[in-house]
């Protein structure tokens, strides 16, 4: 199953095979929380304390969160609503 992360850092080590790209990212974990006004297919998400290494290869795309306002720091919702190639376009 894919779970959302936030990208933080990125590195790039150097080994013998040649270099290899690493993120450092914050895991996101389904939350059981749910706002008053629900809607089909609504994913909430709550940010992990700890951070994790992955190596970028395992990086399936970007996704689009959105803060989840009124709630405590942390819980947000996936947004799902747009395509695949919105954060090229928007120049990121």
């Amino acid at each position: 199953m894919l779970s959302p992360v936030r990208l933080r850092m990125l590195f790039r080590c150097m080994t013998s095979r040649g270099p290899v790209d690493i993120a450092l990212v914050h895991s996101y974990k389904r939350t059981s929380w749910k706002p008053k006004t629900m809607w089909e297919g609504m994913r909430v998400f709550e940010r992990a304390q700890k951070c994790d290494l992955v190596m970028m290869r395992y990086l399936v795309r970007g996704v689009h969160m959105v803060k989840a306002f009124g709630t405590k720091d942390g819980r947000e919702y996936l947004n799902d609503t747009i395509d695949g190639d919105m954060l090229l376009r928007a120049g990121n």
